[in-house]
């Protein structure tokens, strides 16, 4: 998938997220929840206000990844929620600093109930052990409270 395609598929589905799905879309039924603990670790980039860095370790079809948001705004966020889709056949197993659910390739990280906010300037991680099928290429968007941020 070109970067001009993955930004495409991007704005439709934060489009979608705008104007409303389903509840079972929203994270109903059919929806894998996985909450972490409090190790810490590193992670993705972003653009508008935040950067997202995706740091990823894969093995035969295993792999780690540790994910930083970074609130590159004048305001704090409070109460986050990271969203992204992944390019391939990615499922997550476990995650630490953050609750996230999986439906498909759509996911959904929101804070842990010790990291509700992220300081003008600050950044929060976190991080997740997941497996894959054939590659595991890292995801080419990512929206922080439902605005896309800059990758890198």
């Amino acid at each position: 998938m070109t970067r001009t395609m993955a930004a495409i598929a991007g704005a439709v589905l934060i489009a979608l997220a705008t104007v409303g799905l389903s509840p079972a879309a929203r994270g109903g039924d059919g929806q894998r929840q996985v909450q972490g603990d409090q190790s810490r670790r590193y992670a993705t980039a972003a653009t508008g206000a935040c950067r997202v860095r995706y740091a990823a370790t894969t093995w035969n079809n295993g792999f780690t990844a540790n994910v930083t948001i970074n609130n590159t705004g004048p305001a704090p966020v409070r109460g986050w929620r990271l969203q992204w889709v992944w390019p391939g056949t990615q499922q997550l197993a476990s995650v630490w600093n953050a609750t996230v659910t999986q439906m498909g390739t759509r996911v959904t990280a929101r804070n842990a109930s010790w990291n509700p906010a992220i300081a003008p300037g600050g950044s929060v991680r976190f991080g997740f052990q997941g497996t894959y099928g054939r590659t595991n290429a890292r995801p080419a968007w990512f929206a922080l409270n439902g605005t896309s941020c800059a990758v890198g």
